[in-house]
């Protein structure tokens, strides 16, 4: 039997012909900005095995990641979960948005796509129920419940922008501010715990050990020229790299959408430069059921 992470040492550490590029940036004030790409051999035969098989995560393959690091203690830094739209049929708690969408018309910085839901058209605005915990402003309008033995964990950020990893039973309803429930743990206390082993686009959320710092993780996927996404195993190791200490997996796949907003800034040609993606989803924008919008004011 393979040891449990066997396939991400062959992926990040003892891959020979594997080849990693890494830049930094800093895009807005307390924000890193980490662009990772994993190069795989151009290896017909391995590329074959990869689009027959998702868990095949042992063989070498291209990554695109992106990971942004954001200092929680930055002065006016400020966080919103998509809140919930009144009048909703049959109990649904959201009309589905694209990220780019909700970054635009939160006037915000940064978007990610949020937590799971009812898909059931990804390219328009539709009603939709959330899966587990979604909660905006305070305001809890998805109950944190158990969902098909997952769905027990979740980011929580509170008024003061406290960041936490919280579980279904220990927390207290009244704490609960800015949330979003994830699948499964991916890191608890340091530990990689997860568990989901095919290779997807990725989704995920960590905070390190301080609690000082939150990460923001987005994979590309199914993308075989470009990306063919990680399992979530290997997403716990890589986040473990940068200084994650807990971790959950959030909505992944054709959700998967990192958006950033430089304040409206202008091209050289003097267009206004709007929400734009970062990372490339696979099969274009989806509006998804929640999404979570990080606000940072303009460096002096």
């Amino acid at each position: 039997m393979k040891p449990l992470f066997s396939s991400l040492c062959a992926f990040l550490l003892i891959s020979a012909p594997l080849r990693a590029s890494e830049t930094t940036t800093s895009p807005f004030a307390g924000v890193r900005h980490i662009v990772r790409r994993d190069i795989a051999p151009d290896d017909k035969e391995a590329k074959d095995k990869l689009l027959k098989d998702k868990a095949a995560p042992e063989t070498p393959r291209q990554t695109a990641i992106e990971i942004v690091e954001i200092d929680l203690t930055t002065p006016g830094l400020r966080f919103l979960v998509t809140p919930p739209t009144r009048g909703g049929p049959n109990g649904d708690e959201t009309k589905t948005q694209s990220t780019r969408g909700f970054v635009a018309e939160q006037k915000a910085q940064i978007g990610i796509n949020g937590g799971f839901f009812r898909l059931e058209n990804g390219r328009e605005s539709r009603w939709t129920n959330n899966i587990s915990l979604a909660a905006s402003d305070g305001v809890i309008y998805s109950p944190f419940e158990i969902v098909k033995e997952k769905f027990e964990y979740a980011l929580n950020i509170s008024k003061d922008n406290r960041a936490s990893i919280i579980r279904l039973g220990e927390v207290a309803p009244s704490s609960i501010y800015s949330a979003i429930a994830g699948s499964e743990p991916i890191l608890l206390d340091g530990k990689n715990v997860a568990v989901w082993k095919e290779m997807h686009p990725r989704t995920v959320v960590g905070i390190n050990r301080e609690g000082t710092k939150l990460f923001l993780c987005v994979v590309d996927g199914r993308q075989p020229t470009r990306s063919m996404g990680m399992t979530t195993p290997e997403v716990g190791e890589l986040l473990k790299q940068y200084g994650a200490w807990n971790a959950i997996n959030l909505d992944g796949g054709g959700s998967s959408t990192l958006v950033f907003d430089l304040y409206g800034d202008r091209d050289a040609s003097g267009q206004e430069i709007g929400p734009f993606l970062v990372n490339k989803p696979s099969g274009g924008e989806r509006f998804n059921g929640t999404n979570l919008a990080v606000f940072i004011p303009k460096r002096p």
